[in-house]
This record gives C-alpha cells, structure tokens and sequence, in this order.
C-alpha cells in the first residue's frame, strides 16, 4: 500500500533538458537506462519521505513479467571496480588499489562506497550513491547511540549488536593499518 506521503516517480518520456535539480530517483532511473540498465514498465521507484523506507519499487499494476531489473555488471559498485586487470565492470583510479589483496574484499567494497560518496557528484555512482540513505537516517541498533542501547538491556539483540559493532571497530582498525602502511591518503570527510 502506498501512503498518501509517497511520492511515485514516473519516469518514462523524461527529456535530456531536465537539470541536477530532479528528484534523486529520476537522476537514478535516467543514469541507470542510460548505463544499460533496464527496469520493468510495471514498476515504479517510490520515495517514502517520511524517512522509514526510502527508495523502493512497487508494481504499479500486474507484472506482465518476472524480471524486475537487468543491471549491467558494468554499473557494478565493488572492491573489482579497483582491479583493472577485470574487464566487465567500470574502473576506478583511487589510493584503495594499493590495498588489494590485504584488506578483505567485501570491507574494500564498502571504502570503495565511502570513497565514492565523498566524490559527490565527480563520482560516475553519484545518482546511485544519493539514494542511498544517509549516515543519520539509519535506525537500526547497529547505529543506536549509548542511550538507545540501554533500551536493549535483558535482550538477546544487545549481545548480538556488541558483537556485531566490535566486528566493524576490528575491520576498520584493520583497514587504517593497512592504509596507513600503503601510504593512502583518503579525503578528511573519510571516517568512522
């Protein structure tokens, strides 16, 4: 159900005159279509102002197939981007190549992302980027101030969120090392 809040985004017939000013799901839809990428007619992105859900899709009637999206590798957004030895996916120039192979994959994938949003709109993943939710608007424990984790005392999710934010501490302490060693600098907006 989509409340009266929502903002549906036809997006279809958009003119290339149409300036950085659009909403950030039609600068999405527009980048994405141009990049290769295919999103089904019967579906529309959805903004949920409100600040709970964000971007999503909703079938705006009966999906007259099962294929929501195609996404080209190449508009893919990994620790790969980084490696130009690949040659499906987009490369990028950036200091995190000299950690290759030294910090674990997945955690390169997610500076990768950080270096990126911090680029702003120079990064070729800015509409993509800028629906991503905010620092600020994530609700879940793994985010909860030292106030809201009182709030999980006697329950199984603080143990598992101690836990879990001890792994990101480790990885990232992890991750400065290894710059620091290769001698990358990253922009100062660059931290935990």
């Amino acid at each position: 159900m989509i409340s009266g809040q929502d903002s549906i985004f036809h997006l279809r017939g958009r003119t290339s005159a149409q300036t950085d000013t659009d909403h950030p799901a039609e600068a999405l839809q527009t980048w994405f279509s141009h990049n290769g990428g295919w999103l089904n007619p019967d579906v529309r992105i959805v903004f949920d102002d409100t600040g709970s859900n964000g971007f999503y899709l909703v079938a705006a009637k009966t999906l007259r197939s099962p294929t929501v999206a195609r996404c080209p590798l190449r508009l893919t957004l990994s620790f790969l981007c980084l490696d130009h030895g690949q040659d499906v996916v987009a490369h990028v120039d950036s200091p995190l190549q000299k950690c290759l192979g030294k910090v674990p994959d997945f955690v390169l994938s997610y500076l990768l992302l950080m270096e990126q949003r911090c680029r702003g709109k120079d990064s070729k993943w800015h509409p993509y980027i800028a629906c991503l939710p905010e620092p600020e608007t994530m609700n879940t424990p793994i985010w909860f101030t030292d106030k809201d984790m009182e709030c999980l005392q006697g329950t199984n999710l603080l143990q598992a969120t101690k836990v879990r934010q001890q792994g990101l501490y480790e990885q990232w302490a992890h991750s400065l090392s290894v710059m620091n060693e290769a001698g990358v600098t990253m922009p100062s907006e660059f931290k935990l």
